[in-house]
C-alpha cells in the first residue's frame, strides 16, 4: 500500500474526552472516528487490525468449534422464553417493526443458540458440541467511555458448547480456559484468570480474564451454565437412556474492539502505538529520506516490490519532510521502519525497531532475514 493512497487521517492532538491511551490513540492514528456516544466508525488501518485479532482467534477455536453466524435482530418471544426480556433491563436495546412486533438488538445470544441446537442436535451421539461467532452486539450502556473499551456497538466473539453431562462441560470449560491463555499470549496481552459474578449471563460458575495492566481490562468470560438456558428452552436431545433431556451447556466470550484497544494500552508510547507484528495494520513502513533523490527512490521502489511478497507494507510517498513522516510512523506504530536515506552509497539502508527505538544498518543483501530476525524477537 502507499501512502499516498491510504486512508488514515492521523492527529496532533486528541478529543478533549478521550482518556485512556488507547481511545486517544486509535483517534490520533486514524484507525476509529466518533459517530455518536459509544458508537464508532472503524477506518481501513483499524479494520487491519479487527481483522488480524479475528484471524488469531479463529485460529485457536477451529480445532475445537465451529462457526456460526446468528442474527443481530432477535424476536422478542426467544428472550420472553428464557425469562431475560424483563430481567435484563435497559441495557437490551428494544425496537417494534410496522407490525408491532417487538425485537431486540442482541447484546449475546444464548437464546437463538438453543434454538438452532433443537434443531440440529438430536442425539447424544453429536455430543460434544461448540459452535462460534464473531459478530456485532449491542448495549445500551448509560455512560459509553474510554473509546472501544465501553461502548454501546461492539464485536465481539462468543461461543457455546452443549453437552451431555455436567462433567462432560467442566472438560471442555477447562480446555476453553487454557486456550484463553494461550490466546491472549498471541495476541501480546498479559492476562490474568479471575472468578466472576456470572451477571446477565447467568450459571453456575464463571471466569473472567483481565490484563495486567491499570487499570485492568476485562477481554474474556467464560461461564458453565448449566441448564439455566436448555430447559425454559426446551433445548433437547435423545439421551443415551432414551429420554429427552435438555442440554448441559457453556458460554464463552472475548470483546475483538475491546481486545483491540487493551493491545494498545499495553503496548504504545509517548509517541504513538507500538502493535506487535501479529496484529499490526502494516508490518513495515519504508520511508524515504530524499524524495527528490531519484536513487534513494528507486531503492525504496524495488524494496517495496521485493518485501512485499513476505510482509505487508506500507511505502511513504508522500510529499513532505522527513519528520512528519516519522511522526506519522511512530504515531501508527508501525512495527519496524525502513529508512533509504544516507546510507545508499554503502547498499545498505537504516532499520528501527518501533519497540525498542533500536537502529541498525542493514545492507540491501540481507534485510530480509534481519527484519525476520526483528519480527521473530516479538514473538
Amino acid at each position: 500500500m502507499r501512502a499516498t493512497q491510504l486512508f488514515c487521517p492521523t492527529l496532533k492532538e486528541a478529543p478533549n474526552d478521550a482518556v485512556m491511551p488507547s481511545h486517544q490513540l486509535m483517534i490520533r492514528a486514524g484507525l476509529i472516528h466518533q459517530v455518536s456516544a459509544g458508537v464508532y466508525i472503524y477506518l481501513p488501518m483499524g479494520i487491519r487490525v479487527l481483522k488480524r485479532i479475528e484471524t488469531i482467534v479463529r485460529r485457536f477455536l477451529d480445532p475445537i468449534a465451529q462457526e456460526v453466524l446468528l442474527p443481530v435482530l432477535i424476536p422478542s418471544g426467544l428472550w420472553k422464553q428464557s425469562g431475560r426480556w424483563d430481567k435484563y433491563g435497559p441495557e437490551l436495546f428494544r425496537i417494534s417493526d410496522r407490525h408491532a412486533n417487538e425485537f431486540c438488538l442482541g447484546p449475546t445470544h444464548e437464546e437463538v443458540i438453543c434454538l438452532l441446537a433443537s434443531y440440529g442436535i438430536r442425539s447424544y451421539k453429536q455430543l460434544p458440541m461448540t459452535l462460534y461467532q464473531i459478530q456485532t452486539k449491542f448495549r445500551d450502556e448509560i455512560r459509553p467511555r474510554s473509546g472501544l473499551i465501553r461502548g454501546r456497538e461492539f464485536s465481539m466473539k462468543d461461543a457455546y458448547s452443549f453437552h451431555e453431562t455436567a462433567e462432560c462441560l467442566d472438560r471442555q470449560y477447562d480446555t476453553m480456559m487454557g486456550i484463553y491463555r494461550a490466546l491472549f499470549e498471541a495476541l501480546g496481552l498479559a492476562t490474568t484468570c479471575v472468578p466472576a459474578d456470572s451477571g446477565a449471563i447467568g450459571g453456575d460458575q464463571s471466569a473472567e480474564f483481565v490484563t495486567q495492566t491499570e487499570p485492568a481490562i476485562e477481554l474474556g468470560h467464560i461461564f458453565k451454565l448449566g441448564q439455566v438456558y436448555a430447559k425454559p428452552m426446551m433445548a433437547e436431545f435423545h439421551a443415551r437412556s432414551g429420554q429427552q433431556q435438555p442440554f448441559f451447556m457453556g458460554c464463552y466470550g472475548i470483546g475483538i474492539s475491546r481486545t483491540m484497544a487493551a493491545i494498545i494500552d499495553a503496548h504504545h508510547d509517548a509517541d504513538g502505538i507500538c502493535w506487535p507484528p501479529t496484529v499490526a495494520p502494516f508490518q513495515l513502513v519504508i520511508i524515504v529520506a530524499n524524495q527528490k533523490n531519484t536513487e534513494q527512490m528507486a531503492i525504496a521502489e524495488a524494496l517495496y516490490h521485493r518485501l512485499i511478497t513476505q510482509y505487508s507494507i506500507v511505502l511513504d510517498d508522500r510529499e513532505g519532510s522527513v519528520g512528519a513522516k516519522f511522526k506519522d510512523a511512530n504515531l501508527i506504530g508501525y512495527p519496524i521502519q525502513v529508512v533509504v536515506g544516507k546510507h545508499i552509497a554503502d547498499q545498505a539502508v537504516e532499520v528501527i525497531d518501533r519497540r525498542s527505538r533500536e537502529k541498525c544498518t542493514v545492507s540491501l543483501g540481507t534485510i530480509d532475514a534481519y527484519i525476520q530476525g526483528v519480527i521473530q524477537q516479538w514473538q
